[in-house]
């Protein structure tokens, strides 16, 4: 980032990577200071300056971009699962996931696929093919319903 010294850059980056600890990232990226009250305090002062903070909240978007997995990432690892590849840690043992698992993963990558199809059937007759009792309506009430219904 333009502006920004070297030093800063890595106090950013050091910053996001220790869990913001401002104290611990400044001691690493100013390698001259030895005393943990003057990190503390110089840290505070580049954690107030405007570039700085820009900087830090691009490295974080950077890292929480990272930590997401895309699609194509996630269909990988199901279908590892599927396949026995990814085994669960039970204690010091591995063991291959459970058909159930397996299952659930297929089924997984197919709502991921837009594999189900969801058909919705409707019965009746022609007249009231919703199978709904407009018997206690009057014509004219009907008519009102279906005008105030058409107006949204």
């Amino acid at each position: 980032m333009k502006g920004l010294t070297n030093n800063q850059k890595r106090f950013c980056q050091e910053y996001v990577k220790l869990g913001m600890n401002g104290t611990r990232a400044y001691m690493k990226a100013y390698k001259t200071c030895k005393k943990e009250e003057t990190a503390m305090v110089n840290a505070s002062k580049l954690l107030r300056n405007a570039k700085v903070k820009t900087y830090i909240e691009k490295l974080q978007q950077k890292t929480e971009d990272k930590a997401i997995m895309d699609i194509k990432e996630r269909m990988k690892w199901l279908t590892k699962v599927i396949n026995g590849e990814i085994t669960n840690n039970i204690g010091d043992s591995e063991y291959e996931p459970y058909v159930a698992d397996k299952m659930k993963a297929v089924d997984l990558l197919n709502k991921m696929d837009g594999i189900y199809i969801n058909n919705h059937k409707v019965s009746g007759d022609e007249n009231n093919p919703l199978k709904i009792d407009l018997s206690h309506l009057t014509t004219e009430e009907i008519r009102k319903l279906l005008e105030d219904e058409n107006k949204e």
